[in-house]
């Protein structure tokens, strides 16, 4: 190796001891400031200003000097910021302040920050900023709003909560009022703590490997068709025949399901308000059809009683699941089918049960509960023979037909 390789080797070591000393300089400054901000306030990186009397549009980020400093006495003395920033030409000075009540604090210090009209100012004034420490480390920021150095009443006093980040105070510099953004030096934004939905997927999956009962909630909504036909044995009428269109119908359902390995057996119970129009009835002979309008009137009211069965099919993050459902229903409409046909007191609708079938399409929400959209298909089933003596002989048959559309949740309250 020559004599210029090494020296050139002897500078680059030496460059890097002194840049080595330069990190741990800057190190442990940072480690100093970071101090100070758990205190009270932190360095001027952190202050950004506004730029305007009172209205202002401009913002701008200014290297704003700050220096935490003890009160001594009556006040505070700007020897330390002046000496820190001497680049800034602020007077040493002691400022003597009218200090707000702080019977309540164990521990006083103040920001003494060097505020300018503009970031481009020659001039400038010394605010203080008073930071009053309760005994649970609680913090309280008294602000001279005027900067007069007197602290009133009538002047912001504030804490901060962790999760905001910052405050903006109105202060008072060389006569005119400006903005300045003063950020918390405690600030801890509340992280997200919740799940994603795939992540809900994938625990309401392995929750479903063990037994499980839910709640189960469900509203839905529809119409449909229903028609009522008979057939008398005698008599020059071939077929009676009552119809009518269901506009409307609203049916919440409450109950228990049990889930197993994805199968699903549900508990079920619920109540039907329905509502119909154009209702009639036809007489078909052989040579005549007959139209009778608000013939029939048709059950309105009912509470089903049944079992439902489902199976949970994963796509992506939801499940769609196929489900039958069985069910006895009773009408709770004391009208008789046909207020035209003399009928006995003992008159009531047997035999009435709902056969359903329909798909869920559900999203996990949560560990324990799951969102879904719903579509029933129904067929229901009613005896009203009793309101229809003179036609008992004949054949008799029910077309009734519903279409429903709804949503509701399951929430998981046991597993096993």
């Amino acid at each position: 190796m020559t004599n210029e390789q090494q020296s050139s080797m002897l500078l680059k070591v030496i460059y890097y001891n002194i840049a080595q000393i330069f990190l741990m300089y800057l190190k442990n400054r940072t480690i100093l400031i970071v101090a100070l901000a758990s205190v009270a306030a932190s360095v001027y990186s952190q202050i950004d200003m506004t730029i305007g009397y009172r209205r202002a549009t401009a913002e701008v980020t200014s290297e704003i000097p700050v220096f935490v400093e003890e009160p001594s006495g009556t006040g505070f003395s700007t020897t330390g910021l002046s000496g820190r920033y001497p680049a800034y030409r602020i007077p040493a000075e002691e400022i003597r302040v009218l200090f707000p009540d702080l019977s309540q604090a164990v521990d006083t210090v103040g920001i003494l920050w060097y505020l300018r009209p503009e970031n481009y100012s020659q001039r400038g004034e010394v605010n203080i900023i008073i930071v009053a420490i309760g005994q649970d480390s609680s913090k309280t920021y008294y602000i001279d709003n005027n900067n007069d150095r007197v602290f009133a009443d009538n002047e912001e006093k504030f804490s901060f909560s962790p999760d905001v980040e910052k405050r903006v105070l109105e202060i008072k510099v060389l006569g005119n009022y400006y903005n300045y953004t003063f950020m918390n030096p405690d600030y801890n934004p509340v992280r997200k703590t919740g799940k994603s939905l795939k992540e809900y997927s994938v625990l309401w999956r392995n929750y479903n490997r063990r037994p499980s009962f839910s709640f189960l909630f469900s509203m839905t909504t529809g119409g449909g068709k229903a028609q009522l036909s008979l057939q008398p044995v005698e008599g020059s009428i071939r077929q009676y025949s009552y119809n009518a269109n269901i506009v409307g119908c609203l049916k919440p359902s409450a109950g228990i399901d049990f889930a197993w390995f994805n199968f699903h057996v549900a508990g079920l119970a619920s109540f039907e308000r329905l509502q119909y129009d154009e209702t009639v009835m036809y007489a078909y002979g052989e040579n005549f059809r007959g139209r009778y309008y608000d013939r029939g009137t048709w059950p309105s009211a009912k509470v089903h009683a049944g079992v439902s069965a489902s199976y949970d099919f994963r796509i992506w993050s939801l499940y769609v699941s196929p489900v039958a459902t069985y069910s006895k229903h009773w009408i709770l409409d004391k009208n008789k089918f046909d207020r035209s046909v003399p009928v006995g007191p003992d008159a009531v609708y047997k035999d009435s049960y709902t056969w359903e079938t329909g798909a869920r399409l559900k999203l996990p929400v949560s560990e324990r509960t799951v969102l879904f959209i719903n579509y029933v298909y129904s067929k229901s089933w009613f005896d009203a023979t009793d309101f229809l003596p003179e036609y008992v002989e004949g054949s008799y048959s029910v077309d009734y037909k519903q279409n429903y559309f709804g949503f509701g949740v399951l929430y998981r309250f046991l597993t096993f």
